[in-house]
């Protein structure tokens, strides 16, 4: 038994010894970029009943947005034509808001809406010979949302909200590079960035019932426009 665990840990060393020698850290870069990117989010306001647990939902809009931001990255090749990546980027979201439901008419009056996010990617980029070069990615992280905003509607009269949340996103990327020198590269890459959760906010409390005004972040499509620096 102790010849059979001695021999498996053998060949498992030696095998990544094997596969470890393949690995490599060249072409080292950092990028710094600009953003423009848009989405969405609805609103609402959500009452929970502990005791008959219905919840009431008063939909209060859907808005339209644009960002705009600042994206840096700190990257190398690992494995062939494998690279990873850590960026960090810094957006602003724009919206300017108005709904109407059934029951309710609203006005959400954006006073700051900022988002920053830190994400661990892994590309692939395709050899083609050329200066230009095609790639994939995809990408997991945090994001941070810090926003205040006025709501104003015939259900919650007039709110001041400031709210902030650290959550958990994903990046799926596709883009191409070009090189304008053997250092210097131009990158246009596309960005679907998803949100799971959706961010809160208390704005009521009795024995029985909480009251929460709610928005639901759908997914961001972004592009991103880099000058990457390899050495």
């Amino acid at each position: 038994m102790k010849k059979i665990m001695f021999l498996g840990g053998a060949m498992v060393l030696l095998c990544s010894n094997s596969y470890a020698s393949d690995l490599y850290w060249k072409n080292q870069y950092v990028s710094v970029g600009g953003l423009y990117g848009f989405g969405e989010t609805k609103q609402h306001i959500k009452t929970d009943n502990e005791l008959t647990d219905i919840d009431t939902v008063i939909k209060l809009s859907k808005d339209k947005y644009d960002e705009f931001g600042l994206n840096i990255g700190y990257g190398a090749n690992f494995y062939t034509n494998v690279r990873a990546e850590l960026s960090f980027s810094y957006k602003y979201l724009h919206a300017d808001s108005k709904g109407r439901d059934a029951y309710v008419d609203s006005e959400f009056d954006w006073k700051r809406n900022n988002f920053y996010q830190m994400m661990a990617n892994m590309y692939y980029d395709f050899a083609t010979g050329t200066g230009f070069t095609p790639y994939v990615g995809l990408g997991f992280g945090l994001g941070y949302t810090d926003f205040k905003l006025n709501v104003r509607s015939d259900a919650a009269q007039s709110l001041d909200i400031k709210f902030s949340e650290l959550g958990f996103m994903y990046n799926i990327m596709a883009g191409v590079s070009y090189a304008v020198t053997d250092n210097w590269m131009i990158d246009l890459k596309y960005r679907f960035v998803g949100m799971p959760d959706d961010i809160s906010h208390e704005i009521a409390r009795t024995a029985t019932t909480e009251t929460d005004v709610e928005l639901d972040y759908q997914p961001f499509h972004e592009f991103i426009l880099s000058l990457r620096y390899k050495f």
